[in-house]
């Protein structure tokens, strides 16, 4: 049997169980959208300086984009008290999370050397 009629079904096959990684139109991506293009540039700022987002911080969407916005939300839920991550299939949450991510008022727990990390660099007790 020749293999191109099986080509189809193989890539088929192949895409079927292979994770996907951007939604086309997800909440995440068009809300982060609406955003104000300095909105974006911040929020990409910030997971940058985490180091969670190694991209060109121009204020564009794309997959690595995503990948970092869902560690940071990871990041900020482990280092958090409620531990909880944002449903970004709900358009409250999200856009709470990204307002909250660009405005800054998470750098506390996305930035190892502040809150959580802070007694490595600083002794915990006077001598």
């Amino acid at each position: 049997m020749p293999l191109r009629p099986l080509c189809p079904l193989l890539i088929a096959a192949l895409l079927a169980g292979s994770p996907v990684v951007a939604e086309p139109g997800s909440t995440l991506e068009r809300l982060y959208r609406t955003l104000p293009e300095s909105a974006r540039l911040r929020a990409q700022n910030e997971l940058a300086r985490a180091d969670l987002f190694l991209g060109e911080v121009d204020g564009g969407w794309s997959r690595s984009l995503e990948r970092a916005l869902k560690r940071g939300a990871e990041t900020v839920a482990m280092r958090s008290d409620s531990h909880r991550i944002p449903k970004f299939n709900d358009p409250d949450e999200t856009r709470a999370y990204l307002d909250a991510l660009s405005s800054g008022s998470l750098s506390g727990l996305l930035y190892r050397n502040t809150s959580f990390w802070g007694w490595l660099t600083s002794p915990p007790f006077e001598s």
